[in-house]
């Protein structure tokens, strides 16, 4: 072909019609003007620079475009992840410090006072902190609560998959009403699991649960739907540990005997014999002394055996003070005082004082770091035998009858028994007209066999199953045949 031409422009040019591209040029004469015009023109200085890259590129020395497409998402995802990594740290901290995330306005929260502070040396979170689109900075509400749940639902897998792998489990769970009224239920549970060939005993929390009411049937129900979604198998539960409320640890219709009608493995051990008690802060009653009445604390034993002591030692005090307080016109002092100057009241302070203060050695025993099953199930075996005497010493019942009369004088109060009626159905109609005889048999006797029973059910009924303690390497030179079979015939259904 008698003509010339321009290679970058026949490979790139994509229009149609062009000299030296899609057309041939084989004006002889006029060839200089229009190489030095096709020279010169745009299209052909482009078409010169696309083969010059295609050059490069084919000989290495340049990245396609493909490549450096790449290359930017890499890095863009590459940034990204750093700042919401830094981000994520951020609420990492916060939550693992119990720190509030929010604030009283979303610029000045604790979230992005901290987060500002990484930034300074951070370029790149600083950066997306001035610059970022609004609607691309990840540090809204919505995102910071659904990152906090994220982190929770893991580590909550990480958690149920490592007590799947220890076989069985036990729990421990308690109800409390929050701020907005709303029963909630928080439940625990405890799993071996095997770490550089040693065994180490877990204690986790996996989340609370709203109940629709306090009944034991419910917060049963409650516990084991809650299990059941968390993917637990509940036929592999082995303990259960609650307080002594009615609700929890009742015998017919509580949390414990409702459970374990499903799994009969599932045994019940008081929640303030499980936990270390040690770890508590010490009760305001304990802090101020003597000197003024104590809370009557519900849950710790020591503090109400001092309530009960303090108000017996400051009783006239305090029936002065409520008189003082109905003659300048609260009514309630009045009710208050009315109800405390009765034989009655007087003799069953003084009898819970004496009754209870038999528990204060079982009850420090107990909250030592140091204290196993076993040892606790004998301490117990002394406080029973402990009280089992005490309910048949006649010298001791005549003293406690004694100091509460000589209290009851001071006001002149008789020594009495309640109205007696053969129709009566509201409290104990026994036909005795001595008041002390009638006393122990009304409330002694029953306050005492009351305790008896409830230490021997909450911490001594489970004593065959704590034998396995006795399997720890330490512990073995203590086992015997005898005990073997004991541990045997209590885990014979899980081997």
């Amino acid at each position: 072909m008698d003509s010339v031409m321009c290679a970058p422009c026949v490979i790139f040019d994509t229009r149609k019609t062009r000299c030296f591209s899609t057309l041939p040029f084989n004006d002889w004469k006029n060839l200089s003007a229009n190489v030095n015009r096709h020279h010169i023109d745009k299209v052909h200085r482009n078409c010169v620079a696309m083969a010059e890259n295609f050059v490069d590129v084919m000989k290495g020395k340049k990245e396609s475009i493909v490549c450096k497409l790449s290359s930017f998402t890499k890095d863009l995802v590459k940034r990204n992840r750093h700042i919401l990594g830094q981000i994520i740290r951020v609420i990492l901290l916060l939550t693992k410090q119990n720190i509030p995330v929010r604030g009283h306005t979303e610029e000045r929260s604790n979230f992005m006072a901290v987060l500002q502070s990484h930034a300074l040396n951070d370029p790149i979170l600083a950066d997306h902190l001035r610059n970022g689109k609004e609607n691309a900075k990840y540090t809204s509400p919505d995102i910071q609560n659904e990152i906090i749940t994220l982190c929770a639902d893991h580590v909550l897998q990480c958690i149920l998959t490592q007590c799947k792998e220890a076989g069985y489990f036990a729990i421990m769970a308690d109800e409390a009403t929050d701020c907005s009224t709303k029963e909630q239920l928080s439940i625990c549970i405890r799993f071996l699991t095997v770490n550089e060939g040693r065994y180490e005993l877990n204690e986790k929390f996996i989340g609370f649960v709203t109940c629709r009411s306090i009944k034991g049937v419910n917060l049963a129900e409650a516990i084991v739907e809650y299990l059941q979604d968390c993917g637990l198998d509940i036929l592999k539960l082995r303990a259960q540990c609650y307080d002594g409320a009615g609700n929890m640890a009742g015998k017919y219709n509580g949390v414990q005997a409702l459970i374990r009608e499903r799994v009969p493995l599932a045994s019940y051990v008081h929640y303030a014999f499980a936990t270390e008690l040690s770890q508590d802060p010490v009760s305001r009653a304990q802090m101020d002394g003597r000197q003024k009445l104590k809370t009557l604390c519900e849950t710790r034993w020591m503090s109400r055996t001092d309530a009960l002591t303090t108000f017996t030692q400051a009783f006239a005090v305090v029936v002065h003070a409520l008189e003082t307080l109905e003659a300048d016109g609260d009514d309630k002092a009045g009710e208050h005082v009315r109800a405390i100057l009765r034989f009655e009241f007087i003799l069953t302070l003084v009898a819970c004082e004496q009754v209870l203060s038999s528990l204060v050695g079982l009850t420090a025993i107990l909250q030592e770091v140091s204290m196993d099953l076993l040892e606790a199930v004998r301490e117990a075996g002394v406080v029973v035998d402990i009280l089992r005497a005490e309910r048949m010493d006649e010298t001791l019942l005549d003293a406690i009858f004694q100091k509460a009369a000589d209290i009851a004088s001071e006001f002149q109060i008789d020594a009495s028994v309640p109205h007696q009626n053969q129709r009566q159905r509201n409290r104990a109609n026994y036909q005795v007209e001595d008041p002390k005889t009638y006393w122990r048999i009304a409330l002694y006797n029953v306050f005492v066999d009351h305790l008896i029973e409830e230490v021997s059910s909450r911490v001594m009924a489970n004593q065959e199953r704590f034998c396995a303690q006795l399997l720890l390497p330490v512990r073995l030179r203590d086992l015997d045949d005898c005990q073997t079979d004991v541990i045997y015939n209590s885990f014979e259904d899980d081997i």
